[in-house]
């Protein structure tokens, strides 16, 4: 009841509205137990969101120290961080700056230039 109009589940969004949507939310929650990359944590945080995300796959190599990491399967812990998140606007807007400085180390030039060094030596 508390959450209600507080909290929107999307369903599917088209890639033209993400960055509107991202930029518009106070966290984005993405507790997927395996990724290959995780690329909306990666773009989420583009936009400067305070994201939670899962502890696993490729989660933290990907958000660093500028997420708030989660176990996927304890629905308790994923809620107590959803609560901080919401109420603690100090970590929010702290865990969304890092955020926002951390995905400016990744762009496709940087990705394209370890790839030639990988396959060339």
């Amino acid at each position: 009841p508390e959450l209600q109009g507080r909290v929107i589940l999307t369903g599917f969004v088209a890639d033209e509205d993400l960055a509107s949507l991202y930029s518009n939310s106070i966290m984005f929650i993405y507790v997927s137990i395996y990724e290959g990359f995780g690329l909306p944590i990666l773009e989420a945080m583009k936009c400067g969101c305070a994201v939670i995300s899962s502890n696993t796959s490729s989660m933290p190599e990907v958000g660093g120290d500028s997420v708030a990491y989660t176990n996927p399967a304890d629905i308790n812990e994923i809620s107590n961080i959803i609560e901080r998140l919401a109420t603690d606007e100090i970590y929010r807007n702290e865990l969304a700056m890092r955020a926002l400085k951390r995905s400016g180390e990744f762009n496709w030039q940087k990705t394209a230039a370890r790839i030639i060094e990988e396959i060339t030596c």
